[in-house]
């Protein structure tokens, strides 16, 4: 006999532990590539706009999920997939040529933008 109480708490577990495994792929995600992108010191092969894309969706949809009041352990791994796009970013200006820095400001001025909309 199953009761109601013994089903809704193994579905909390099951909830939980998909969170958590969620949060843990979303931790090493893009870990290779930062490891690539150190260890050769060049950042060919980044496409900027995928990046800059990756960013501003992961940040919109942290302020939606915050603004909704929704528990963090429901988008935890967006946080982690944001911090691991802005450092690659940060590669992607830090060993490019010096017109890419240039080229730069444009979207961290639009990033900037969306955020104070936000």
């Amino acid at each position: 006999d199953t009761s109601p109480k013994m089903i809704d708490n193994a579905a909390e577990l099951a909830a939980g532990l998909v969170s958590v495994l969620a949060m843990a792929v979303s931790l090493t995600s893009k870990l290779p590539q930062i490891v690539t992108v150190l260890r050769v010191k060049s950042a060919e092969g980044l496409a900027p706009s995928s990046l800059y894309c990756a960013c501003a969706a992961a940040t919109a949809g942290i302020t939606y999920h915050v603004r909704r009041d929704i528990p963090v352990t429901a988008w935890a791994e967006r946080i982690f997939n944001l911090s691991q796009t802005t450092i690659l970013i940060l590669l992607l200006w830090w060993f490019s040529p010096r017109r890419m820095l240039e080229q730069a400001m444009l979207p961290l001025a639009g990033y900037v933008c969306l955020v104070a909309v936000l």
